[in-house]
């Protein structure tokens, strides 16, 4: 027999006396400036997402079984939503997050209070490796308006495998002071307090926790606890009957694959769906099993309608049973990627199941870039405990909706793109021309987008070729038209002589760009050379369009990791290039076109990306950790900014009226205050335009728009770009 685990109790349990708190406000927010001396009046900004709608992965959905439409979604890297029915929209609850907690915008886990709709706790923390940050419980008691950041003493996986496996965060049904959280390597934790001290559980398992949920036992008996591992040991799925004060493992429980989600239907039987990884990749193979808690009986229930074949080559995740119907349950495959993932429907406990996708409609509500996707990474299922017919369910780029799951005259189901307020890309550079099309972007996974419309999705989809991510994009300043951008597919870049209405790849590539990453590129001030910095390589320059390539010297050999190396062509002249590697802080110049660089600086590591100054020759910008530089002889020397005592990325817009230069956009720290600014006097003076609660997170770019003076967009790291504008524009 097992040895019961043993809860730690005070002292030895973990108190977090400091707690943070953050905020969140419905709608576009107006902030309130705080100018310094000599600062422009103008004090009001207005903040909204750019409409790409949806875009990522969103592992988890949870009705709360109590509160008729009270819907949430947890996303892997832009933090938590919550669904406003009347609106039909999602309304993003941690945007509040500032950079030096960017990694909290990663949700491990999201759980509800059953007897409380307003309250709500998130398990916060996206990476469990060394150099990942400790994960933080979030705690709200008005449904995520202002939450309470916790710091837990572990790493949360939010971004990493296993964020698709079921809830790992629970509130004990019948005692919802108690908090339940299983972690990736510090096994499970209990907290008394409604999450503001947590004390390990002894004797379980520690690595791997998928998912922690409860089942009712009757009505005066305690709800019986369930927790499961990521082990295809003798035991993955252990149960409590003492309200966590033993454990032991369920008797009879299949053996050979992790557990991925479990969901307990309206006769109280579980059922369990299985994979051979924790996924959201590489799970192959999978079960679905059944277990009646009135005999104690084990049934493998694996559907096998996956066209036709006996044997699933993938693997089982979502799982949702109607609360109202016995044996009524949705269950989708996970990784079938041949065909697409698939739900399937049963009525009768699993006995025989039927597809909820083959002869479906699919309403895209005119977001393009949908259209060429197929529903995989399907996590999570839910049904609304209010209307069983009313189904969602999660994919990769975003989510679907049902209203009827099942018509009454045999029809399949018809789904809805329903993402609307849900934006979840990652931004890695931003560019806005002074003519053409006010946004262009380059962006993870789906690519990028040319944007008329900043309201709308775009009606054209994601730049073709869309070849995955993308990792730079850049116009020649004198010829704007003219652009240039890096990306995943084979070629590595790709350019457009018409503002990003139609691409095309460049007809050779580098071989650095094709064995380590496309790094970035960039066109000179004329459009008369490409000048392209794979990762891992040296520079190499094209004068022929991209259909050939030199390597010139020194052999400058760039960084492999995310803080890639960035090139930035001069606005005015066509010889002059910068280069500069945030890993080290080398800047380096080019007076010939890029065919030769010599290194002018040394600056502190983690510097943001590199910007030459509009309309201006010579003027190059550095943002950096320790400051903001700025050099007005093609960085031959530099002068620091006195004001500016951080700078984390740096931008430029249209000038006020009159003015000669352009405006300049800082995401830094202005003496003590930290955010994001605005100088219309080329950083003589500073007026700070955002609001505590909109931080965003880590900012990849900030661009201003090169035709609206006072816009700005922000390129965040998981909440898709957000452009603030003054106040009445």
């Amino acid at each position: 027999m097992a040895r019961s685990p043993a809860i730690r109790t005070p002292p030895l349990a973990l108190t977090i006396a400091r707690a943070v708190l953050f905020a969140v406000s419905i709608g576009p927010i107006v902030s309130e400036a705080r100018p310094s001396e000599g600062t422009p009046t103008e004090t009001r900004y207005t903040w909204r997402s750019v409409a790409i709608v949806g875009g990522g992965f969103v592992p988890g959905l949870e009705f709360h079984p109590g509160a008729p439409g009270l819907l949430y979604a947890r996303t892997d890297v832009g933090g938590a939503y919550r669904y406003v029915p009347g609106k039909d929209l999602w309304l993003p609850l941690n945007d509040s997050i500032d950079r030096s907690h960017w990694q909290w915008a990663g949700i491990a886990s999201l759980a509800l209070d059953p007897t409380d709709p307003d309250r709500i706790y998130l398990a916060a923390g996206s990476y469990p490796q060394t150099w990942g940050q400790p994960g933080a419980l979030f705690r709200s008691v008005d449904r995520g308006a202002i939450w309470e950041a916790i710091p837990l003493p572990f790493k949360l996986p939010g971004n990493w495998d296993g964020r698709n496996t079921g809830e790992r965060l629970l509130v004990q049904p019948d005692a919802p002071d108690v908090l339940w959280l299983g972690t990736p390597e510090s096994g499970l934790w209990r907290s008394a307090d409604r999450g503001a001290t947590w004390a390990p559980v002894e004797g379980l398992p520690a690595r791997d926790i998928t998912t922690v949920w409860a089942m009712h036992s009757g009505e005066d008996a305690p709800a019986t606890l369930m927790i499961a591992f990521g082990s295809r040991g003798a035991a993955p799925i252990w149960r409590s009957k003492d309200r966590g004060e033993s454990w032991h493992p369920m008797p009879g429980q299949p053996t050979g694959l992790l557990v991925h989600q479990a969901e307990t239907d309206a006769g109280g039987d579980l059922y369990v769906s299985y994979g051979n990884a924790l996924g959201p990749n590489g799970v192959t193979e999978g079960a679905l099993w059944r277990y009646s808690t009135a005999n104690d009986k084990w049934t493998n229930l694996t559907p096998t309608l996956a066209n036709g074949k006996a044997t699933a080559p993938f693997g089982f995740a979502g799982i949702a049973a109607d609360p109202h119907t016995r044996g009524s349950l949705l269950v989708s495959s996970l990784d079938r990627w041949a065909d697409g993932d698939q739900i399937w429907r049963t009525t009768d406990g699993g006995a025989t199941w039927r597809s909820c996708f083959d002869g479906a409609t699919w309403d895209h509500e005119g977001v393009a870039y949908a259209e060429l996707l197929k529903p995989h990474w399907i996590s999570d299922i839910a049904i609304d405990p209010a209307d069983g017919q009313h189904v969602w369910f999660v994919t990769g780029y975003g989510l679907w909706t049902t209203d009827d799951i099942a018509p009454a005259d045999g029809r399949a189901p018809h789904w809805r793109f329903a993402n609307r307020g849900l934006e979840e890309t990652v931004a890695e550079e931003l560019a806005s021309p002074p003519s053409g099309a006010p946004l262009l972007s380059a962006l993870g996974d789906l690519g990028g987008f040319r944007h008329d419309d900043l309201d709308s999705s775009p009606a054209a989809g994601a730049l073709q070729p869309g070849r995955g991510s993308s990792s730079s994009i850049a116009f020649a300043a004198l010829a704007p038209g003219s652009l240039a951008r890096t990306h995943n597919g084979a070629a590595r870049a790709a350019l457009s002589d018409d503002g990003g209405l139609t691409w095309r790849d460049v007809g050779a590539t580098p071989a650095a760009a094709r064995e380590h990453g496309p790094g970035s590129l960039v066109l000179n001030a004329d459009a008369s050379r490409l000048v392209w910095l794979p990762k891992g390589g040296p520079v190499h320059v094209s004068t022929d369009g991209g259909h050939s390539w030199r390597a010139t010297t020194p052999d400058y050999a760039a960084p492999r990791n995310h803080l890639t190396a960035r090139l930035a062509a001069d606005a005015v002249d066509p010889l002059l290039l910068f280069l500069c590697d945030p890993d080290d802080g080398r800047f380096l110049a080019s007076e010939d076109g890029g065919e030769t660089f010599e290194l002018s600086q040394m600056f502190a590591p983690e510097s943001g990306i590199i910007r030459a100054e509009p309309r201006q020759r010579g003027v190059v910008w550095v943002p950096t950790s320790d400051g903001l530089y700025v050099s007005t002889r093609a960085g031959r020397d530099f002068v620091k900014l006195a004001a500016v005592s951080a700078a984390y990325q740096v931008g430029f817009g249209k000038g006020a009226p009159g003015s000669k230069r352009d405006a300049v956009f800082l995401h830094g720290r202005i003496g003590e205050a930290e955010g994001i600014f605005r100088s219309d006097d080329s950083g003589a003076t500073w007026i700070r335009i955002d609001d505590p609660s909109r931080r965003y997170g880590w900012l990849r770019a900030v661009i201003g728009d090169g035709q609206v003076h006072g816009r700005v967009y922000l390129g965040t790291s998981g909440r898709g770009i957000i452009v603030g504008e003054p106040a009445g524009k």
